[in-house]
């Protein structure tokens, strides 16, 4: 078995995915801390490549930070979140990673904006909503190269790097 292939249909396109709305599938969700120390959600949605649509296979990260007075996390933002994945309404959770669980592999239809933040440009999703389609059969890669099964994954912005 070889250690790589050279695939030229999966290669990697750098940038912003554009402003637009999107159907999405969950592939990660877990509990990280920024720098700060301030923890937060992140939410690994992948653009589904079952249903036609630009951008197909691109991540967009998605975060649902902590109140700094509180130290919780929004339970609207949370129900906004459970309620467009169709988390069954009533459905109890005895831990923030046993609901994180349920929603990976959940579809949902996402608004993406681009926001400046520290004379960056970021993609950020900016509206959650039931996906328009029934069922998934959206096909996860799993090459080299793939963020798939990468668990914990944080991008890297340049001024984390030392050269």
């Amino acid at each position: 078995m070889a250690f790589f292939e050279v695939d030229h249909d999966d290669v990697f396109e750098g940038g912003l995915i554009d402003e637009g709305v999107y159907e999405v599938v969950v592939g990660q969700a877990y509990e990280d801390a920024a720098k700060t120390g301030t923890q937060f959600i992140n939410l690994h949605l992948i653009v589904r490549n079952d249903i036609e649509q630009k951008f197909q296979n691109k991540y967009i990260f998605a975060s649902i930070w902590q109140s700094k007075q509180t130290g919780e996390y929004h339970k609207g933002m949370l129900n906004s979140v459970a309620k467009a994945l169709q988390v069954p309404n009533g459905k109890k959770f005895n831990s923030l990673e046993e609901l994180l669980n349920e929603f990976k592999g959940r579809t949902a239809r996402v608004t993406v904006k681009h926001e400046e933040y520290n004379d960056n440009t970021n993609a950020r999703v900016k509206n959650w909503d039931q996906s328009k389609f029934n069922g998934c059969n959206h096909e996860f890669k799993n090459k080299v190269g793939n963020m798939q099964g990468m668990e914990g994954f944080q991008p890297v912005d340049d001024e984390d790097i030392p050269f």
